[in-house]
């Protein structure tokens, strides 16, 4: 350890101030480590300026560039520069919480006395399977075999990545994401002022509007089989906009979806809806699942069925009563599990208090960091003591 306060590196492929994704992923675990009482770098993308950031002590950025032969594969085209800037950024640091392979593996080869933590909240062959294997994928590979250590989500995605990339031989567990509590539950608006009728039952569906996301299925489900009280609102943008419009068309529902684009708020919209309906594919986590969860909102969502179906959370939502799951291709089953829901009102308010006390509590940003520091066996004032009740939290 360097001094008395130990100082712990986060390294992420996205810009400090991004909204979401990794940068929103580093955020909650600077406040964990900070809550653990450490001092937190960053390394992230950037174009290499200082900046200063009140969640972390210090940032560092580099602004990667793809080499032209390897175009297609832009992380693993920026490996050269990172491998330059790690040694730079990083010898100072006592651990490393890697988010992305390509740095954790740029710390690895240069820095190998630095203990990495590699936890991925995004894992490519996981989201996309059926894919061709890449250099990214390789890449991956070497980050699960050469980390001190590997944190995943939860024991779906363990089973997943010893399916698709390779058996776990270094210390690893599962551990869920916390969540942004002020993102989920700091409503500015009330459900009138969005334009929801009184009397309107709305789903509400989050996300990337894409294949994988699956909002199509969604889309083809209500418009054959919807009641005439449903709403259905949509936040996100992306490619299958309009296959989800030609879907609805000329549906009773149609007039009642709401295509809502990247909305910066979604507790607005949480507060408001019935149920979050979810139709991915293929998920790493969840967060919009999480989200809805802790804002006591019941969840229907995909059955567990891999390969052809990876959905983490659903055999929580199963065995702690927060929701239904149901057959992916089968429309039907999706329309009856949001009907069963729909028409107890006592049990879907049952649903919603258990979904916001079981979340409450599992997703937690000091629990997902105790449960890092004790994999790297950092002993540092009262850390490795909470580390241990860590474990005895609920798991999904």
């Amino acid at each position: 350890m360097n001094g008395d306060q130990p100082t712990i590196q986060i390294q992420v492929m996205s810009p400090h101030d991004a909204i979401g994704g990794g940068a929103l992923h580093a955020r909650g675990i600077a406040q964990g480590l900070r809550s653990a009482g450490l001092r937190v770098s960053l390394l992230c993308t950037g174009d290499g300026r200082p900046t200063r950031d009140p969640d972390y002590d210090e940032v560092f950025a580099c602004q990667p560039r793809s080499w032209p032969l390897l175009w297609r594969f832009p992380p693993v085209g920026s490996l050269p520069f990172w491998y330059r800037r790690v040694p730079k950024t990083t010898a100072h640091v006592d651990a490393v919480f890697a988010l992305s392979p390509v740095l954790a593996m740029a710390t690895r080869w240069t820095l190998p006395n630095v203990p990495v933590l590699y936890c991925p909240a995004v894992l490519d062959q996981v989201e996309h399977p059926e894919a061709p294997r890449s250099p990214f994928t390789w890449l991956e590979r070497q980050a699960f075999q050469q980390s001190r250590a590997v944190l995943l989500t939860c024991a779906a995605i363990r089973d997943a990545v010893e399916r698709l990339y390779c058996p776990l031989r270094v210390p690893n567990d599962v551990r869920p994401l916390g969540i942004d509590r002020e993102h989920a539950l700091r409503v500015t608006r009330t459900r009138a002022e969005l334009g929801v009728p009184p009397d309107a039952r709305l789903l509400l569906t989050i996300g990337l509007i894409n294949e994988n996301k699956g909002q199509r299925h969604i889309a083809r489900a209500l418009a054959r089989h919807a009641q005439p009280n449903w709403w259905w609102a949509l936040l996100g943008d992306g490619p299958d906009i309009a296959v989800v419009r030609e879907e609805l068309r000329g549906s009773a529902i149609e007039t009642r979806t709401l295509f809502l684009g990247q909305e910066r708020t979604p507790a607005n919209w949480l507060a408001a809806a019935d149920i979050l309906v979810a139709a991915s594919r293929h998920e790493t986590f969840g967060l919009a699942i999480a989200e809805a969860l802790l804002a006591g909102v019941p969840v229907v969502l995909p059955d567990d069925r891999p390969p052809h179906t990876l959905s983490p959370l659903a055999a929580t939502i199963r065995s702690h009563r927060l929701g239904l799951t149901y057959t992916r291709a089968d429309p039907e089953s999706l329309v009856q599990m949001l009907e069963a829901i729909m028409r107890n009102e006592d049990e879907r308010r049952a649903m919603g208090r258990r979904a916001a006390d079981y979340a409450d509590e599992a997703f937690s940003w000091d629990g997902y960091v105790q449960r890092g520091l004790a994999l790297l066996e950092l002993e540092c004032g009262k850390v490795a003591e909470r580390a241990a009740h860590a474990g005895q939290l609920v798991e999904p």
